[in-house]
Parts: structure tokens; sequence; C-alpha cells
């Protein structure tokens, strides 16, 4: 059987809290270091190579149970070491946080402080166990020594290593218990910080809001007073459409009535021309009938007459005419000649 002396458990013990980068091997990969041992080494290259495998193999329990089978290290019933187990007390920060009022904000504190306070049990816990399964091992290997007095006194190393890990996890627990109940604190001071802003900010707001419902009843009564105003121009607008309709329609009729009347004056003047054109009787005969036309601006008129010698000095001459507005004239005329 292969043995290993007290040494040996020093090291085991120094690699179980330092383990090294190649660690993590599996126990297959790791064995390479003890079938490179041979009834030629020394004692502390043996320890080396067994060292080398727990370091590379994490210090798992597999490990020892490998070696235990293949007889690097004697099988010894484990003992158990009974730890303190951590206190909490999670009502201080209940309490704390219960005092804000506030039962939403509360609560999602109190889940994070709780969060905060298991997970901080669980890695003690962890590491409690992760202590019990070393000590368990070192136990084993002291036993397995049979040196009454080393083992003792690896036990009174491992019993300290143990009593000041406990206190370092006890101060560990009251320092985050200290750093729960700032952070309680924390968050009733900035609730009560919260709430006063809240509370000044609905103040304001219902201020606003006053403001706001009278501005808007102003603009409804200037809305009330700006429709009526705008009633009052519709209708004015409507009167002044009607009277300018009025106004057209006697433009209109006044236009057509100067149209007629410089269509009856042209045509007046056409009659005239058309009179004064007829031929007059000569001197020497006794009757004359003629006939005239005449134009005058785009109007036009015809007339018949006639002209005789009343006498050896006088003549008299009568005429008719027609233009085209449907209107009719006459003349008649006397001339003495001396």
């Amino acid at each position: 059987m292969k043995t290993v002396n007290v040494a040996l458990l020093a090291l085991i013990i120094s690699a179980t809290s330092s383990p090294v980068v190649l660690a993590g091997d599996t126990i297959e990969a790791a064995a390479t270091e003890l079938s490179a041992i041979n009834s030629g080494m020394s004692q502390s290259e043996i320890e080396q190579k067994i060292t080398r495998f727990l370091e590379r193999t994490d210090n798992s329990p597999a490990a020892y149970t490998y070696l235990t089978e293949h007889h690097y290290i004697p099988s010894e019933t484990p003992d158990t070491t009974q730890t303190p187990p951590v206190q909490t007390d999670p009502d201080a920060g209940q309490k704390t946080v219960a005092a804000t009022g506030d039962a939403q904000t509360p609560a999602r504190y109190q889940s994070m402080i709780n969060a905060r306070q298991s997970a901080v049990t669980d890695a003690q816990q962890t590491q409690i166990t992760e202590q019990q399964a070393q000590i368990v091992a070192t136990q084993k290997t002291l036993a397995a020594t049979g040196d009454t007095q080393n083992t003792a006194h690896y036990q009174e190393m491992i019993n300290a290593r143990l009593a000041a890990q406990n206190e370092a996890n006890q101060r560990t627990t009251t320092e985050q218990g200290q750093k729960m109940n700032a952070l309680t604190t924390d968050v009733a001071a900035q609730q009560q910080k919260e709430r006063a802003q809240y509370d000044k900010q609905m103040q304001s707001l219902a201020q606003k809001s006053v403001q706001a419902h009278e501005q808007i009843e102003s603009l409804r009564q200037d809305s009330a007073q700006t429709q009526q105003q705008l009633s009052n121009t519709q209708k004015r607008v409507a009167d002044n459409s009607q009277q300018i309709n009025t106004l057209n329609n006697h433009f209109s009729s006044l236009k057509n009535e100067v149209e007629d009347n410089r269509k009856e004056a042209n045509a007046g003047t056409a009659s005239a021309i058309a009179i004064a054109s007829q031929p007059q009787v000569k001197t020497d005969d006794l009757m004359m009938v003629s006939a005239g036309a005449g134009t005058f601006n785009g109007e036009s008129a015809v007339s018949v007459g006639t002209s005789f010698n009343a006498g050896t000095h006088t003549v008299l001459k009568a005429g008719i005419s027609a233009d085209t507005q449907s209107d009719f004239g006459a003349g008649v005329g006397v001339g003495y000649s001396f």
C-alpha cells in the first residue's frame, strides 16, 4: 500500500484552499500524475504528484475516492463537524421599509433585501459545506497516519481555522446586516424625498389645472363672442350681397336702357339723314315724288316724300321715314325764293 506522511496533509490542506490554473481536469486526465509514481521516487516527490492530482481535479470528493480506492490514502469513516448556523434578522429591514407607508415600493425593496440575504446565506452555507468536506477528507488522512500527536496537532489547526472562518462569517453577516439596515434607511429617506416631491408636483398640477380651467372658460366665452360676431358679420355680408345684387340688377337695367336710347338716337339720326337725302322738284316742274336712305352708327332708315311748286316763288316738301328700331318719322317744309 502506498502511504503518505504528515507533510502531505499540509500540502492537501493548501491545495484545498488554493486551486491552480490547471484545475478542472477530469480524474482520468489528472491520473497521469499518479501513473508517473514509481518505487524510485522519494516520499516528497510522491506527495507532490498526489498534490498535483488533487489540484487538477479541484479537490473533488471523487478525487479522494479515487485515491482511497487505489490505496494512495487510507479510508476512514468520516466524522461530522458541526458549524454554528448563520443568524439573520430580516424583520429589521422589513420594519424599516414598511414604515414608509408605500405598499408597492417597500415590497419591491423588501424582495431585493430578501434576495440579497438569501444569496449571502446560500454562499456561506456552500462555503461551510466545502470546508466540512475538506475537514472530513483531512481527518481521514490524519487518522490513517496513526500519529496521535500529529493528528491532534492538525485537528487543532483545523478547528482553529474553522473557528476563524466562522468568526469571519459572523463578521460578514453583521456587516451585511449593517449594510441592509443602511439600505433600508436610505430607501426610507429616498421614499420620503420622493413623496415630498410627489406632493409638491401634485399641488403644482392642481394649481395648473385650476388655471387651465379658467383659461378654458375664458376661451369658451371668447369663442361665444367670436361666434356671435361671426354670425352678425355673416348677416351683414348677406345683406350687402343682396344690396349688391340689387345694384347689379339696377345697373344692368340702366345699361340696357342707355343702350336702347343710344340705338334709338342713332336710328333717329339715320331717319333725318334719309329724309334730308330726298331730292327737290325743279323750278319748271310742278311736283316730284322722291325716296331717300340714311345710316348712322350702326342704325339705318329709309324715307319717301314729295315736293311741288305751290307758286312762282313757293316750294312745299314733305316726307316720312322708318328706321331699324321700328320707329317712324315725318317731316314737312316750305320754301320761298325771290
